[in-house]
């Protein structure tokens, strides 16, 4: 897998989040990861306080889409439990 499709399926996941009928289970496994980059929907405090909530310890703005949305960097500060790919 290459690192661009690592980033277009976080970032899809995040865009589909509000539509998914367990929206918490999504959220968790994103969660799970010791980094995540995504493209952020909603203003830049709910984006914020959504990845801090999953484990998230510190969410830097990396720059701005083409669609005008914030990139997101988020990054946990302790070792996640592993994930299955």
């Amino acid at each position: 897998m290459r690192f661009s499709d690592v980033v277009s399926l976080m970032s899809t996941a995040m865009a589909v989040v509000h539509w998914l009928p367990d929206r918490d289970r999504v959220l968790r496994f994103l969660g799970k990861h010791a980094e995540l980059l995504c493209e952020g929907h909603e203003c830049l405090d709910v984006e914020r306080a959504r990845l801090k909530a999953i484990g998230f310890a510190e969410v830097r703005v990396l720059g701005e889409t083409e669609r005008g949305r914030y990139l997101l960097h988020a990054r946990r500060l302790e070792c996640p439990e592993r994930v299955a790919t």
